[in-house]
């Protein structure tokens, strides 16, 4: 969505369909700014946690 965002397009809704499910999603939450970065950082934090919890 960001990727769509970036390239000037408005997002007026968007859903997140899986099987029977959907979700709506704000559009507001997508700037066009690329997140891969801090994700990349979260699941670094998130393994560190993870790994200093197994070893007590």
């Amino acid at each position: 969505m960001n990727a769509i965002k970036k390239e000037g397009d408005e997002l007026l809704s968007i859903q997140v369909v899986d099987g029977p499910r959907a979700i709506l999603l704000p559009p507001e939450a997508f700037d066009g700014q690329d997140f891969s970065q801090p994700l990349t950082e979260l699941e670094g934090q998130w393994k560190q946690l993870l790994s200093s919890q197994s070893s007590d």
